[in-house]
């Protein structure tokens, strides 16, 4: 049952059962994240965003710049594991260190109940560690309420032994953000263009160092010839290469296909 119309004037009865909800989803392996985009209403642009590596395993982010982050994070080789909306159950504990920083504990909307302190990422890093990230508006920073929260959220976070990290739009919205955007459609391949990239790969590699002042569309469709692939199949594979990093460009030049290897500053690493 959607939790979306239980948010506004949360219940104790109601607060412990989604937390509940949310615990079991950890036990299980079955992550269901504490807050999704159905949940509330938002004044931003809310995402529902699939993952690039799990079928089926859709995230959610409450606005633009959380899924700016996201896919920053999923492109992220240190990172294993990533959950959003993550719930920090532990009520006593956070209303203990609001306590001890003299901050007003969060509570919910139209209710004097403590809320769950939710980080925005959760992140399982490969080295078995955990990094939390806070993802903020720079004008958000300029309201003492945030930064009250902020440090609370903080100060949880290091207690747990987890790295923290705040990421703010101005650090996201850039144009190697969007190049991530422009790439995503490649981010994973079906299976036969996924036995096909490592071939797409090198032929391509041998005409970038050939003609790197022809437009890049050119180089695309002169590798789908070869391979006997369409273009669009030539296009997802270009945009595979960027995706892992295989391919690299000027971060602050727009990738588009119309413009040269050269002018792109592209790179290939095989």
């Amino acid at each position: 049952m959607s939790m979306g119309k239980k948010r506004i004037g949360v219940t104790e009865t109601l607060r412990d059962k989604h937390i509940k909800q949310f615990e079991r989803g950890l036990i299980t392996g079955n992550y269901v994240p504490y807050i999704r985009t159905q949940d509330f209403s938002s004044m931003g642009i809310r995402g529902r965003i699939a993952c690039t590596k799990i079928e089926g395993r859709i995230y959610h982010c409450l606005s633009l710049n959380e899924s700016f982050k996201l896919l920053d994070l999923l492109r992220d080789p240190d990172i294993a594991d990533i959950k959003e909306q993550y719930a920090y159950t532990n009520l006593d504990k956070s209303k203990s260190f609001a306590k001890t920083l003299n901050i007003r504990h969060p509570k919910y909307k139209w209710s004097s109940l403590d809320a769950v302190i939710t980080f925005d990422f959760f992140c399982t890093l490969t080295s078995g560690k955990h990094r939390v990230v806070s993802v903020k508006s720079a004008n958000d920073l300029e309201d003492d309420r945030t930064q009250q929260k902020l440090i609370l959220e903080k100060a949880i976070a290091e207690s747990e032994k987890y790295e923290y990290v705040l990421v703010l739009d101005t650090e996201i919205k850039t144009e190697e953000t969007r190049n991530t955007i422009r790439v995503l459609r490649g981010a994973k391949l079906n299976e036969k263009l996924d036995a096909i990239y490592s071939k797409w790969l090198g032929f391509f590699s041998s005409q970038l160092s050939k003609y790197p002042h022809e437009p890049l569309s050119k180089l695309i469709k002169q590798v789908a010839e070869y391979l006997n692939i369409n273009f669009r199949e030539s296009f997802t594979l270009m945009q595979h290469g960027f995706w892992v990093k295989h391919l690299i460009s000027d971060p602050e030049t727009p990738l588009l296909p119309e413009l040269t290897p050269y002018q792109l500053g592209v790179e290939c690493y095989v």
